[in-house]
């Protein structure tokens, strides 16, 4: 892995239909990895196409934020469903980003579960593998993006498929490095430049305080900064300031790992 180099990371292509409020746009310029929606949480087949350009005149890296078919619920709500199930909305998610991308001459680079598909994942082995499997007979180039302290890092090891840890900068961490999901600024520091100041720490010494004061280890190759979390813009712009001032490399994930 490289060291003091890290990649910034956001969900994107949120946007859909006459529904449009998330600032791809603007946020774009500060990301070197890009989660794009696939139809299923959020976002359509315009605004993946849409995306998936706008990463490309950015020269940002394109990954698939898979979901449940949740729209409604925005993936957020638990959803019964077999491996098999689970597989196959994998399967179909990707393969669609993997289309626009094609058409865009730009190459898939990641993976990364969303919402309760992500946390259910997390805790469940054999929704693990169906997530994984769907990935490596697609590509098996691809990276998958999620926790650690996740059975989904494990099983992706034994299968052979890359996966990098993920640290969400704008949320903080349990003791066991797993995020808290509900944004509170004063679990990482207060103020923009202190949860820049925490990243940075993570980057460079491994290490990051959890919200009990607890300090953990924590090693991350990638970054990410929610596009609804309040104040976003202003997060991403102190990360890029105290990043380059602590002279570490804001590059794609590609780029970290081998």
């Amino acid at each position: 892995m490289k060291r003091n180099a890290v990649d910034l990371n956001c969900d994107m292509g949120e946007n859909f239909g006459l529904y449009r409020v998330f600032p791809d746009h603007k946020i774009m310029r500060y990301i070197t990895s890009a989660n794009l929606a696939c139809a299923y949480h959020a976002g359509d087949p315009h605004v993946m196409r849409e995306t998936v350009l706008l990463a490309k005149e950015h020269g940002v890296a394109v990954g698939a934020h898979v979901g449940f078919p949740d729209l409604i619920g925005f993936g957020r709500r638990r959803m019964e469903c077999t491996p098999q199930q689970v597989k196959d909305y994998v399967t179909y998610q990707v393969g669609a980003l993997m289309g626009f991308c094609r058409s865009a001459g730009i190459s898939l680079q990641h993976v990364k579960p969303h919402g309760q598909m992500y946390m259910m994942a997390g805790e469940d082995r054999v929704l693990s593998e169906a997530i994984v499997e769907a990935i490596l007979e697609l590509d098996e180039k691809l990276i998958l993006f999620t926790h650690r302290a996740f059975v989904t890092y494990d099983v992706a090891i034994e299968k052979g498929l890359r996966v990098i840890n993920e640290f969400y900068g704008d949320r903080g961490a349990r003791d066991n490095g797993v995020l808290i999901f509900k944004f509170d600024l004063n679990d990482i520091g207060g103020s923009a430049e202190a949860m820049a100041r925490r990243i940075a720490r993570m980057v460079k010494e491994n290490k990051v305080v959890a919200t009990g004061g607890k300090e953990i280890d924590l090693v991350a190759e990638s970054v990410c900064i929610h596009s609804d979390t309040p104040g976003a813009l202003d997060f991403f712009e102190a990360v890029h300031k105290v990043l380059q001032e602590e002279e570490i490399e804001i590059t794609a994930v590609r780029n970290i790992v081998q």
